[in-house]
């Protein structure tokens, strides 16, 4: 693991002519697949970026598990997802799969979002890293709610539920639509929701040269989203997911930008593994060392 990380770091310095021109043993393009959400913001901007590349091709979905199923079923090579998608496709799937990153993260990304910050009924999807953090948080026994996240702006604004608990946006957009509710985030100390990229073990095997390029583009993103996006950037994030510009500064605030080693992250995923086995969302938790495993 340890002397494939130092090809990546060593990589980053080699031009990018000289890598495009590089020795991949594949003749197609790297196929990634990311996601139209916010977390996704770096992977977004650096698919504009690389769009013309033919070392490249770009999947865009709308979901970590549709990223996660186009990775498994052999449709993608990278793919991006949240830290409960990656903790199952690494229990289920540690033969095909290594989990090389995290490309972005959020202590507050995850937000009760409510008139009081004692609601009797939230909606929130169970077996996320939400509900752990939710479950985590509280200190009485509502009545939760099995909702997706696409339902519980508008199960709130009719009084199906006097609380959602979701990641960003959904808190945002709740807030920017139903009035008299405010946001409580459901952060607890040593949690950063990790955002993880993940690749096929072909992939790491056969275009080392092609990921290390991706992922230097993910730390250029990364480094516009910091301190405030500009305008041309948050025109196209606004564009790709559907967002209101001030909905979408609300939520970026939320989140942090940059690409660190996935061993930073372990001790949480670990975390959150256990909660997911002890739900059933998953047979057992990954073993990590193989999973992060890059020779």
């Amino acid at each position: 693991m340890k002397r494939f990380l130092v090809l990546f770091c060593s990589l980053m310095i080699i031009p990018a002519a000289a890598l495009s021109a590089g020795g991949s043993k594949e003749s197609r393009p790297l196929r990634i697949a990311y996601q139209d959400r916010v977390g996704d913001a770096a992977a977004i901007l650096s698919a504009e970026e690389l769009t013309g590349d033919p070392a490249f091709s770009f999947t865009r979905l709308s979901s970590g598990s549709l990223t996660a199923e186009a990775l498994i079923s052999g449709n993608a090579d990278l793919a991006t997802m949240g830290d409960a998608v990656a903790v199952s496709l690494a229990s289920r799937y540690p033969e095909t799969v290594v989990l090389l990153g995290v490309h972005g993260a959020g202590a507050e990304r995850h937000q009760l979002v409510s008139a009081t910050d004692r609601p009797q009924t939230i909606g929130v999807k169970f077996g996320t890293s939400t509900h752990a953090a939710l479950l985590a948080w509280l200190d009485y026994e509502p009545k939760l709610i099995d909702l997706s996240p696409d339902l519980q702006t508008a199960a709130l604004a009719s009084g199906e539920i006097d609380g959602l608990a979701a990641s960003e946006p959904t808190p945002s957009i709740a807030l920017s639509r139903i009035d008299g509710v405010r946001a409580y985030p459901l952060s607890s100390e040593g949690r950063s929701f990790p955002l993880v990229l993940a690749a096929s073990r072909t992939a790491v095997s056969q275009s080392p040269e092609r990921i290390a390029k991706y992922i230097e583009s993910l730390r250029e993103s990364s480094g516009k989203l910091v301190g405030g996006v500009d305008e041309a950037s948050l025109q196209r994030l606004s564009e790709v997911t559907a967002l209101d510009p001030s909905v979408l500064r609300s939520s970026l605030a939320h989140h942090t930008f940059s690409f660190e080693p996935i061993e930073l992250h372990l001790a949480e995923l670990q975390e959150l593994a256990g909660f997911l086995e002890a739900e059933g969302k998953i047979p057992s938790a990954p073993d990590w060392e193989r999973v992060t495993d890059l020779d």
